[in-house]
């Protein structure tokens, strides 16, 4: 074996240590609890504004399903419980689903001519294209992160990293 191999086997131990030792809430994982803080500000602004036009909508209905979600999964991502990445990853695909319909919904209510070329229509769609973009990179490091992993430990099957 000559030196460039031990060299290079030496790196490779090193990196999967550095690996092993990233945990806690750190980086990208207090980047994702902003982000789910500011999830549920917006569930509270979208859920204040139906109370105070005293209509129940759909829409009232599922922001105030989320305001107990976006709490719940604070609380549990402050505590570190090994189910939060189980939680968060279902959470995020719901309202991704969700988004996507409202999306196409969207796109369909809209569909005329006059509505095409409007500069709302274009927002509307940019929109929701980010927000479904960000969940789904959201999804993915969940997923894969093994910060995640190891700052929440017990959901091994989410983890082929």
């Amino acid at each position: 074996m000559n030196e460039m191999e031990t060299i290079s086997i030496v790196e490779e131990k090193e990196s999967d240590n550095e690996k092993a030792n990233k945990s806690g809430i750190e980086g990208w994982l207090v980047v994702l609890l902003i982000y789910i803080c500011l999830c549920l500000a917006a569930a509270l602004y979208s859920s204040i504004g139906s109370f105070i036009q005293s209509s129940i909508t759909l829409s009232s209905i599922i922001s105030t399903a989320l305001i107990v979600v976006y709490t719940v999964m604070i609380v549990v991502f402050v505590k570190k419980r090994y189910y939060f990445v189980k939680m968060a990853t279902t959470t995020f695909v719901l309202i991704t689903l969700y988004n996507i319909i409202m999306f196409l919904i969207t796109v369909v209510r809209m569909s005329s001519f006059f509505f095409l070329f409007s500069t709302l229509y274009k927002v509307i769609l940019v929109v929701s294209a980010i927000d479904i973009v960000i969940m789904i990179l959201w999804i993915v490091y969940i997923s894969k992160s093994y910060r995640v992993y190891n700052t929440f430990q017990g959901n091994v099957e989410y983890y082929t990293g």
